[in-house]
């Protein structure tokens, strides 16, 4: 049998960095797929779907923290995310791990244990999951997928004023897609409260703002949910 590879994601603005934790990782089994900033860092999560995000807390301009809290927030607390930074003092790392990140290793790394201390924050696979027949396997996928754009698109949401809230369409095109979610396997049955916000959406009731807003919230702890359940429960 194939050995299983995994995926991270490196979000480090050094291309010599980018290669050098890519040959120090792809011998163990991990794919390296780099982004030299956060908004590089968005735009390959969708398509890389990683098991872990190893982050530079130096980005040039860009704030490294912030985007670990981020990251946190988007991918829930049991989400590997490693802190990889030159800026090693104890303050450091108590902000890196407040911001939350689950460990901290210290540049320049030591190529000896590099990989598997990596390897070490990494979920353990069963052979049971490595062994998903095909159809299993793009349903965990398209379910993944679904839920991480949902996410994504109601944290966007709830950064809107009440105004800003209706006035687009995409609350309402969204809820519309969210609709057809508990035909997907594993999904809760969120048909009803999708099919409320889209109705209130389209009729731009603005007068139901607060109650819109407490639907997306309770849309959203569905959806996280999911992404923890397996396919088939």
């Amino acid at each position: 049998m194939t050995e299983r590879r995994s995926t991270i994601l490196l979000v480090d603005d050094d291309p010599v960095t980018q290669e050098l934790f890519s040959i120090l990782l792809e011998p163990s089994g991990i794919n390296v797929v780099a982004a030299a900033t956060p908004a590089e860092a968005r735009d390959r999560l969708a398509a890389a779907r990683p098991e872990m995000i190893l982050l530079d807390l130096n980005l040039g301009n860009a704030d490294g923290l912030a985007l670990a809290r981020e990251l946190r927030q988007r991918f829930g607390s049991a989400f590997p995310l490693l802190v990889v930074s030159a800026s090693s003092d104890q303050e450091k790392r108590q902000r890196a791990l407040a911001a939350g990140a689950t460990g901290f290793i210290a540049k320049p790394v030591d190529p000896r244990t590099f990989a598997s201390k990596v390897k070490g924050y990494l979920p353990v696979h069963t052979s049971a999951e490595a062994e998903l027949d095909p159809r299993e396997r793009r349903l965990r996928e398209l379910r993944a997928q679904f839920i991480e754009t949902a996410l994504l698109t109601i944290g966007q949401l709830a950064g809107r004023s009440d105004e800003e809230l209706l006035s687009d369409t995409l609350l309402a095109d969204a809820a519309h897609k969210w609709v057809g979610a508990s035909s997907i396997e594993g999904m809760p049955d969120i048909e009803e409260v999708a099919r409320e916000v889209e109705t209130l959406a389209r009729a731009r009731r603005i007068d139901q703002s607060a109650h819109i807003r407490r639907r997306l919230e309770w849309l959203k702890t569905q959806f996280q949910a999911s992404s923890e359940r397996p396919v088939g429960a």
